[in-house]
């Protein structure tokens, strides 16, 4: 078995993994905190338990099963790289700042709102520290996988398009963030200004974004000039 048809596997493992991790992050009648001990206190309790993995594991096939179809119609193979000639060339030295920072579609960079995201991560670690790690391992993974493409930019595009298709694996530490803050109306309306004013520069830089980013890795004078000229 060749490289890439290994590359292939492993991230459709990966794909059936994500499934796994969101049928784990269950809540109670509250909504948000997760009720293991009610759940392992009875077998009925673990009966659910194994139900939920069982179905998103048969929900993880049936999605492979009409990749691999599509691919034996295409190809005429089940395994096939769908991008030949490029691959994970910087597994050793993974580009984890310019994916997260730089001015070349960085992660924080044009959507800042995902530092919401790392610090309800955190929240959850200090307060639950169960629930929070497997996002925080879940986050670091992504980032490393990404960040070791070839092209860790992805190419043209706004932002980082890659971390995209995983912001709902994310929705449970944001939800929890919030309820955290809602003793406080104070930081509740922080919280809510802070979002305004990042949404606010995200959809700045929409408007006067021209398809790629032509300058450089660290460039921040020309990102700012882009910023402004909306005004």
């Amino acid at each position: 078995m060749n490289k890439k048809r290994i590359t292939t596997i492993i991230f459709w493992l990966l794909t059936a993994g994500l499934f796994v991790f969101l049928s784990l992050n269950r809540h109670s009648r509250s909504g948000v905190c997760n009720y293991h001990c009610e759940l392992w206190a009875d077998k009925a309790g673990y009966n659910v338990y194994a139900l939920k993995i069982f179905a998103a594991l048969i929900l993880a096939v049936i999605i492979i099963l009409g990749q691999l179809i599509y691919w034996k119609y295409s190809s005429d193979n089940f395994f096939t790289n769908p991008y030949r000639g490029e691959s994970f060339t910087n597994l050793s030295n993974p580009q984890l700042l310019k994916v997260w920072f730089s001015t070349n579609n960085g992660l924080y960079t044009y959507t800042p709102g995902w530092i919401f995201i790392i610090t309800d991560i955190f929240v959850m670690i200090f307060t639950k520290f169960k629930e929070g790690v497997p996002y925080l391992l879940f986050f670091l993974l992504l980032s490393y996988i990404i960040s070791s493409w070839w092209g860790w930019q992805f190419g043209c595009g706004f932002g980082h398009r890659a971390f995209v298709e995983y912001l709902p694996a994310f929705i449970v530490p944001a939800i929890s963030f919030w309820r955290k803050i809602s003793f406080s109306r104070i930081l509740q309306s922080v919280t809510i200004i802070i979002l305004c004013a990042f949404s606010f520069y995200n959809i700045a830089l929409v408007y006067s974004w021209d398809g790629c980013w032509y300058g450089g890795l660290w460039v921040w004078q020309l990102l700012w000039q882009k910023f402004i000229s909306v005004f």
